[in-house]
């Protein structure tokens, strides 16, 4: 059975609810992170990760590593 994978809105890193390391619910979404600290850092500031940033795209084919 697979499972479906969200997005942590932190890092960017694909999370199953079931290996979340927590979630939060935020205007009626449901979110999932793949460590507490970036479950905290959402939870100080949900619009700084949900609106639209002015940083560069990743290069096409670049991989990212969670820092956390």
């Amino acid at each position: 059975m697979s499972q479906i994978a969200h997005i942590d809105p932190v890092c960017g890193m694909e999370v199953t609810p079931e290996e979340a390391a927590g979630s939060f619910d935020y205007n009626d979404l449901t979110y999932y992170f793949c460590g507490t600290s970036c479950l905290d850092r959402f939870k100080a500031n949900p619009p700084k990760y949900l609106e639209p940033s002015e940083e560069a795209p990743a290069p096409i084919g670049a991989e990212y590593t969670c820092p956390m």
